[in-house]
């Protein structure tokens, strides 16, 4: 079963966790695939604005919240290595961080791992 790693639960990361849901529900992507959800990033009030949040979500860690909406895993963490990405098959990258997605870009061609840069 491969297993997925949304990197980034912003802008984009937070929108594309509710229609990797709506994927899964209509069978359009395998359940038995794992999806897991990395942002070491809590919620405050600015990003009610632009990303997939409520006030009752502030203070909370972004990754968390939206894998307990939508039934993912989720890890709380800031990606400083490639030994923390090893293990997901496939790298879907939402940060808006240059050096987070140069890790990924690196990971990605040196374990021949299939990656999506979102931003």
């Amino acid at each position: 079963m491969p297993s997925y790693a949304v990197i980034g639960c912003g802008g984009i990361g937070s929108y594309l966790s509710e229609h990797l849901k709506e994927m899964t529900d209509k069978e359009q992507l395998p359940l038995t695939d794992d999806y897991v959800l990395i942002d070491f990033d809590f919620v405050e009030p600015k990003n009610l604005l632009y990303q997939n949040f409520s006030e009752k979500d502030l203070g909370k860690n972004k990754a968390e919240v939206l894998a307990k909406r939508y039934g993912f895993n989720f890890k709380n963490e800031k990606i400083t290595n490639e030994r923390q990405l090893e293990k997901f098959d496939r790298l879907i990258i939402c940060a808006d961080n240059t050096l987070v997605r140069e890790l990924c870009y690196r990971l990605s061609i040196k374990n021949k791992k299939l990656f999506i840069d979102l931003r």
